[in-house]
């Protein structure tokens, strides 16, 4: 309801007893005439009353009504905008504390939180009064860990709270709130935990600070910082009943693994060792640029089969096989793709999430047969190059963790 109620406003009582205020009689005046002025008061009585109660209710029938838009982030990187419209982001907003206005300051009180919330609260009230110190010398990162602590609440299932729940469109939510409040504003990925900040596309996987917002709030300030009205600064302005709010989203790669198997017809059974190099197709992009060229080998030493898998590749990146050493005795003869060359992320193998069918990693199988001159088999030194931004080429590097395993059955 916006405002308060004038149901029981001291304006409203000292005007119907005024009705009542009683007249004193003239010396003469009959009894019919006083008869006919208390018909006309009680007339004039009813008639106010009703248009008194009919002002009530039509008033009482309005509802606040307060528009929030959130925006899954503030970038101008179209390659993030981009890629942020490609995961499924839900919004949910709860409501998790009572505004009212304060009578003599150009402020909101907050009172009435919800279950689950009641550290947060002390929490809230505390922050607040540290608030008042100027904008330049507010502790923002007390204000952040506390929307983290709501979340948790949230996560944890310690509320009851039900969120008004939507699905964002090329990036964005709309809600309109009935309430004037607190609200906590938390974007996750649908499907994903509520009271969780993480969505997924299958490239990039997004964390979406929680935050919260008053209803009525203030608009940004001169740098474009919204003010969410949880303290009062009069610089800001006006009390607005609609608000946008665009979420400090962050993002990183998703990294997926290729398997590569080899079968060897006619293995001899001595020691083998071979080579290939794996690297993402001439053609292919992927969001941020990224460059993939990378060696890996199977020594095979009694067994005609072996595999290897490498990790840390970025997902849907396409790549290619190419084997470059075989022992020197063995010939190439076919790969065959066990799926698609494309790199499916560890997440999206893991949860199957978007497939009609069980999403599986990358594998090929690589056959080779014996044949050639030579009489013996051969047995190589795996490198692993890390492409330099700088100088454009790829140097011998060590890696901090091995990029793949191999084993041999």
């Amino acid at each position: 309801m916006r405002g308060e109620s004038p149901l029981c406003s001291v304006r409203n009582v000292y005007w119907v007893t005024t009705v009542f205020t009683p007249t004193r009689m003239k010396e003469g005046e009959t009894m019919h005439r006083m008869r006919a002025r208390l018909s006309t008061l009680t007339i004039a009585f009813c008639a106010m009353l009703v248009f008194g109660l009919l002002g009530v209710v039509a008033r009482a029938d309005e509802s606040y009504e307060f528009n929030l838009t959130v925006n899954a982030t503030a970038s101008t990187d179209e390659s993030f905008v981009k890629e942020v419209k490609r995961a499924e982001v839900q919004v949910d907003v709860y409501k998790i504390a009572d505004a009212t206005k304060d009578d003599t300051y150009d402020t909101y009180n907050y009172s009435n939180w919800a279950e689950g919330f009641e550290e947060v609260a002390s929490d809230f009230e505390a922050i607040q009064l540290a608030s008042a110190v100027p904008v330049d010398q507010r502790p923002a990162t007390e204000w952040a860990e506390l929307y983290q602590k709501a979340a948790k609440v949230v996560e944890d299932g310690k509320t009851t709270v039900k969120p008004e729940t939507k699905t964002m469109v090329d990036g964005t939510a709309s809600f309109d709130l009935s309430d004037k409040g607190i609200y906590l504003v938390i974007a996750h990925g649908v499907g994903e935990k509520a009271g969780t900040s993480k969505a997924y596309s299958d490239r990039y996987v997004f964390d979406f600070p929680p935050t919260m917002v008053s209803a009525p709030t203030k608009w940004a300030d001169e740098s474009g910082d919204m003010a969410s009205a949880i303290y009062t600064d009069f610089s800001y302005g006006e009390w607005h009943d609609s608000a946008t709010i665009n979420l400090k989203s962050s993002w990183e790669p998703l990294f997926g693994r290729l398997i590569i198997d080899k079968a060897v017809e006619n293995y001899g059974g001595e020691e083998t060792t071979f080579v290939f190099r794996v690297r993402n197709v001439a053609t292919d992009t992927v969001g941020l640029g990224e460059l993939y060229d990378e060696y890996a080998s199977i020594t095979l030493n009694g067994s005609s089969t072996g595999s290897t898998e490498l990790t840390h590749i970025p997902a849907q990146l396409r790549v290619q096989i190419e084997e470059t050493y075989a022992g020197g005795r063995y010939q190439y003869v076919s790969t065959e793709w066990i799926t698609d060359n494309v790199i499916l992320s560890d997440h999206d193998v893991e949860t199957g999430k978007g497939y009609e069918t069980e999403a599986q990693y990358a594998e090929v199988l690589v056959n080779n047969k014996r044949g050639g001159d030579n009489p013996g088999g051969g047995h190589g030194v795996e490198n692993h190059f890390s492409y330099e931004d700088a100088s454009g080429n790829w140097p011998i590097a060590m890696r901090p963790e091995k990029p793949h395993t191999a084993t041999t059955e």
